[in-house]
């Protein structure tokens, strides 16, 4: 899935030019933002349906579900309403960015719930199958249409496949509205706690780009969001390991102790994340180059902050999945103060590389440094409990193979800027090479992996 949506940006950044996909990246920016007003209630119903899943009635919970769609309609229409409003005071592209935004508020909002109740009920299956078709209707609306009406199409196109994969989800999910006040309360009793951890983390996610915004204007915007389009595949990878793991951590902590459980989970999982990941991610930079240079050439400019921006899905994959051992032993009250740290470092790291000069390329350098840190942040807050000896052995390696394969890949793409087949082809093989020092964390990487898959 999120290699489709890397593709969708790719390619739209190619069809509509970086201003227009500077303004697109600010429309996705206008939705992640709008999620905030729904105070949680997704993660609420999310803990509701998995947790009653197996003592309540199934009516309990489209009960659950049904005053789940009707608060959404509440809250969100409103807004929608607004943007409306407000757009008449716009000329294009913004009166239609604001159109969009109203529509996409209520759409995608039903989409995050429709999809969340199913995983939580239990049909991941499904819930795979669906989301992959989403994700393959975006793709080919979004471009398609955008090849016709430009801007104007590509939000068309967005729109009409988040609403088809409605139409996947209707029979399985309860979409008809009920205004139920005591049972919303009851959702965003724990919604609203987790949702300050979620609005922390997509500002962290995504401050790097309201900066360029800020100081450069949305055709710069365009260019680094064309980079960040880049950086899902570690990332997912990661979420892709959580969404496999996080049952068993959780069963560990209710069996051997929240503190047992998180060692671990950081022993097992995280470690060999950190040092596998890095190394596979280096030759998907390096591989960019004849990429970008065959489907949008206008972007080769910006290809070391793509190669920059792939290796922060490592670090956004550490934090993810750092995230569960810190709930497992019980600290989840730190996660917003850490991730607010990080997310002030960034701010003030992207502000400081355009001031200073350095470019759309010391922005990405500051992004990873700074969920770099947070993720280590995480860590050694998890890792600080009694039983879990020398953190620094702990850190240490966790940084050393992201640092080691992230610095290689710009050594190399500066060394070697071309973006021809053989040139790539040997930098691919010098990075190879550059990977000797990697070799036995990769090996007790993978020993870990092996030793958990046949405990497993």
């Amino acid at each position: 899935m999120e290699g489709l949506f890397g593709a969708r940006g790719i390619v739209l950044a190619a069809v509509v030019g970086p201003a227009s996909f500077g303004v697109w990246a600010l429309f996705r920016l206008a939705l992640r933002y709008g999620a905030f007003a729904a105070l949680g209630i997704h993660q609420g119903t999310e803990v509701q349906v998995a947790g009653a899943k197996a003592t309540s009635p199934d009516s309990a919970n489209r009960h659950f579900g049904r005053a789940t769609t009707g608060y959404l309609l509440v809250v969100y229409l409103p807004l929608g309403a607004l943007a409306v409003a407000a757009s008449f005071g716009f000329g294009s592209p913004a009166r239609e960015t604001l159109w969009a935004v109203a529509a996409g508020l209520v759409i995608e909002r039903l989409w995050v719930y429709g999809s969340s109740y199913l995983r939580a009920d239990g049909h991941l299956r499904r819930y795979a199958i669906v989301e992959l078709v989403q994700a393959s209707l975006s793709l080919i609306l979004t471009v398609s249409l955008a090849l016709q009406w430009g801007l104007v199409g590509a939000y068309l196109g967005f729109l009409i496949a988040l609403a088809s994969s409605l139409l996947l989800l209707a029979r399985s999910v309860p979409f008809r509205p009920k205004i139920a006040p005591h049972s919303i309360r009851r959702l965003l009793r724990v919604g609203v706690p987790m949702s300050v951890a979620a609005v922390a983390a997509t500002l962290l996610a995504t401050v790097d780009r309201l900066i360029v915004a800020g100081f450069e204007g949305t055709e710069a915007l365009g260019f680094y969001a064309f980079a960040v389009a880049s950086s899902g595949l570690g990332a997912s990878a990661a979420l892709a390991v959580r969404t496999v793991v996080f049952p068993d951590v959780y069963a560990h902590a209710r069996r051997e102790g929240g503190v047992q459980a998180a060692e671990n989970h950081l022993r097992d999982t995280v470690l060999p994340v950190a040092h596998l990941l890095p190394p596979l991610l280096g030759f998907v930079a390096l591989g960019l180059g004849p990429v970008v240079a065959l489907i949008a050439p206008r972007y080769v400019e910006v290809l070391p902050v793509a190669r920059i921006f792939i290796f922060t899905g490592v670090a956004s994959g550490i934090m993810n999945l750092g995230a569960l051992g810190l709930v497992a032993a019980e600290r989840q009250r730190l996660l917003p103060l850490v991730t607010f740290i990080g997310l002030t470092f960034n701010a003030f790291a992207g502000a400081a590389a355009l001031l200073g000069g350095l470019g759309l390329a010391g922005v990405a350098t500051g992004a990873l440094v700074s969920r770099s840190l947070t993720g280590v942040g995480i860590v050694a807050i998890t890792s600080s409990g009694p039983g879990i000896s020398h953190v620094a052995r702990l850190l240490v390696p966790l940084l050393w193979p992201l640092a080691w394969c992230a610095g290689v890949v710009a050594l190399i793409g500066w060394l070697r800027p071309g973006v021809g087949l053989a040139t790539t082809g040997v930098s691919v093989l010098l990075y190879f090479v550059a990977l000797a020092p990697l070799v036995p964390k990769l090996a007790q990487g993978l020993g870990r992996l092996d030793r958990q898959g046949h405990a497993g």
